[in-house]
């Protein structure tokens, strides 16, 4: 849970990935991300805040091969104004990714807690 990823909303993905394409090559790799990172650990505290669950989180071994730290640096698809996320922190729209989540588990299921690594 102490690994440290960069989230977006997939709606400031699109349009710049779609806008990049059309760009001379040689600016070279355009990163789109949020710039900010969140711990797994931290993200899976506020889905279970969203999910009103009691559960708690079960924390296992880190897996071998595992990534410890990706942050996107963005300056350049700033720069490009291909990256606008109206200031919004990177985990805005988590609460409507977890209600679209809830409407398609059956409503017999119910999460009552989140493992983590």
């Amino acid at each position: 849970g102490d690994q440290v990823v960069d989230f977006i909303w997939i709606d400031y993905v699109v349009d710049p990935l779609l806008v990049a394409i059309t760009l001379d090559s040689s600016k070279g790799p355009i990163n789109i991300g949020s710039g900010f990172g969140t711990t797994v650990r931290e993200l899976a505290e506020m889905i279970l805040q969203q999910i009103s669950s009691t559960g708690g989180l079960h924390r296992l071994e880190p897996r071998q091969v595992e990534v410890s730290e990706f942050i996107a640096c963005v300056d350049k698809a700033r720069a490009c104004g291909l990256l606008d996320t109206g200031g919004e922190p990177p985990l805005q729209h988590l609460k409507r990714v977890v209600e679209i989540q809830k409407r398609h588990r059956s409503s017999s299921s119910t999460i009552t807690g989140l493992l983590v690594h």
